[in-house]
């Protein structure tokens, strides 16, 4: 274990500070969950190389822990666009797009499955959109391709999400016959003007409670649904009338009450674009509603997490007469790791549905131009490792609370936080934010910015730079930056007998310094707006100060003439 962290210079952490100072003026700061994903640039695979991507790790598997492995289908189909929504854009539903879905989901198992076989799938997950807009014929067919390609245990967990406006009897009855026991679905709000306002169809308390009452009829009764605070058009007050409905009049096992994200698309639409007045407006959730879950919850039987400032979960402590206990799931879905305390593997169908082989690739579906067209799936991901894997468990562990179970970490890991936290710990640690317990790594309670600001040490310097260069336009593709530099030679001498040897493939410029070897460093965008390109050194630099500077010369001279020729491109 190292404890404490180590200590981290003055002139890093304002560097680095500088650096999430840019990407938060660039990014607007979105949800924290996004800081799991920023990976750099993206590759663009095959669904033959995704084939062989699965292949290989079970072949040769990346950890020596038993893998939890988990099925996650994406319907990417809605009645309408909910103007709130932070996903990527949905298509609403008609006839010939499901059946076009449908055919490439199918082949898409029948590629993939063959290199699969040897592992055992723990739970299945249909989300979306709207998985419900799936007619129960397209919903037979569908799960009939996923038992014959794919080995999915008799008892694994199967879950749904729906929307109440497009569910029916048919639908759960089929769902029922298949195996499926859990289901989500999306309240938001049951006040119907502002569902409407919002583009999700005139729903109210008469059909959420219908979906209720035809889950219970088929005896499926864990059921978990979805709050929103801070709608526009909603206040504390109504809010908390609508959910403490919902608990008492039909107990469904888990409520989750999300606070809503400000995209830009969102404050355009609602808030004419001021995101001060957005925030105006979240406030009195913040300060009102959320303390008032606590004592709802507790007079409805529930417990709650009000940690963090994204999610509050409520969970039923008991069952009402003659509700019956729903059975204990083999393995909860979840992107993450953090739930199953095991290495997780995570295999998508559909497009924008997320995979990830733990350790190794992380990568999204993307469909044909046409949608309609016969054509497979292409894939856009990145390559990981184990230190992207922590950084996306902390990430949203974090997020949500404040601490995290060392013993649960070193189950998924194999060491203990301590000992792969990175830098991310030197910084909290130095900034008086964390804390160390024989059971847990403790950081301070932080409201959801704050929180998010923290959170951005987790992300490499790279991944950072990565995004402010895209969001500011500036290409630092490997073949760009070799065009850049086309007016030197390989070989040719800089400033201090530096000799220019070309760039490597990931881009990084590379000089034969005298006496010390070779030189990297990367091309990144500047701290500030004016500042442009910068040059960052990726090797230890020389120990005696004249060949420093000498080194700090002919990055100059590099960099001038890539900043050159920037301005002429």
């Amino acid at each position: 274990m190292s404890w404490p962290p180590r200590k981290l210079s003055d002139a890093f952490i304002d560097g680095r500070e500088r650096l999430q100072g840019r990407y938060a003026d660039v990014s607007r700061l979105p949800d924290a969950s996004r800081l799991a994903y920023l990976r750099g640039p993206e590759q663009v695979v095959t669904e033959k190389e995704v084939a062989e991507m699965w292949a290989a790790a079970v072949e040769f598997p990346p950890v020596d822990v038993e893998t939890r492995n988990n099925i996650y289908i994406h319907v990417p189909f809605c009645k309408s666009i909910c103007s709130f929504c932070n996903y990527e854009r949905l298509r609403p539903s008609n006839p010939d797009l499901l059946k076009a879905w449908l055919r490439r989901v199918v082949r898409s198992m029948a590629t993939i499955g063959p290199a699969v076989q040897g592992l055992r799938w723990g739970s299945v997950y249909i989300g979306g959109g709207t998985p419900s807009t799936l007619p129960a014929p397209m919903l037979r067919e569908l799960f009939d391709a996923l038992g014959e390609h794919l080995n999915v245990r008799e008892d694994a967990h199967r879950s749904f999400e729906f929307d109440p406006l497009v569910m029916s009897e048919g639908r759960v009855a089929v769902l029922a016959e298949y195996g499926f026991t859990h289901f989500s679905f999306g309240i938001q709000t049951l006040d119907p003007e502002v569902n409407k306002a919002h583009n999700r169809g005139f729903q109210n308390r008469e059909t959420v409670g219908k979906r209720f009452e035809e889950l219970y009829k088929h005896g499926l009764y864990d059921v978990a649904c979805d709050f929103l605070l801070g709608l526009a058009g909603t206040d504390p007050e109504t809010i908390l009338a609508d959910i403490d409905w919902v608990l008492s009049t039909y107990h469904p096992k888990n409520v989750d009450v999300f606070q809503i994200a400000p995209t830009p698309e969102y404050v355009e639409a609602h808030f004419g674009g001021d995101l001060d007045s957005f925030w105006r407006h979240l406030e009195p959730f913040q300060r009102d509603a959320v303390p008032a879950l606590k004592q709802m919850a507790e007079r409805n039987g529930y417990r709650v997490n009000l940690e963090g400032g994204h999610r509050y979960t409520l969970k039923r402590e008991w069952n009402p007469p003659g509700v019956p206990m729903p059975k204990a799931a083999c393995y909860s879905y979840t992107q993450l790791v953090s739930e199953a305390e095991h290495p997780m593997h995570l295999l998508g169908f559909g497009p924008s549905a997320r995979s990830q082989i733990f350790g190794r690739a992380a990568y999204q579906g993307r469909a044909p131009s046409d949608a309609l067209a016969d054509a497979p799936y292409h894939y856009v991901g990145h390559k990981i490792d184990v230190s992207d894997e922590v950084r996306t468990y902390l990430v949203h562990q974090l997020r949500d609370n404040n601490r995290v179970d060392r013993a649960a970490f070193r189950k998924v890991f194999g060491r203990d936080v301590t000992e792969i936290g990175g830098t991310a710990l030197s910084a909290w640690y130095r900034q008086g934010g964390l804390s160390l317990s024989d059971r847990f790594l403790e950081m301070v309670p932080q409201g959801r910015m704050d929180r998010l600001h923290s959170l951005l040490w987790l992300v490499p310097d790279r991944h950072l730079e990565h995004e402010v260069a895209r969001r500011d336009g500036l290409d630092l593709k490997p073949e760009s930056i070799a065009r850049h530099l086309e007016v030197f030679d390989i070989g040719q001498v800089l400033h201090g007998s530096h000799l220019f040897m070309g760039i490597d493939r990931d881009g990084r410029v590379v000089l034969q310094s005298p006496g010390h070897g070779s030189m990297k460093f990367r091309v990144a965008p500047g701290l500030t707006a004016e500042e442009g390109l910068r040059l960052v050194l990726e090797t230890p630099p020389p120990s005696d100060a004249a060949a420093r500077k000498a080194l700090a010369g002919a990055m100059a001279q590099v960099r001038k003439v890539i900043r050159a020729s920037a301005r002429g491109a």
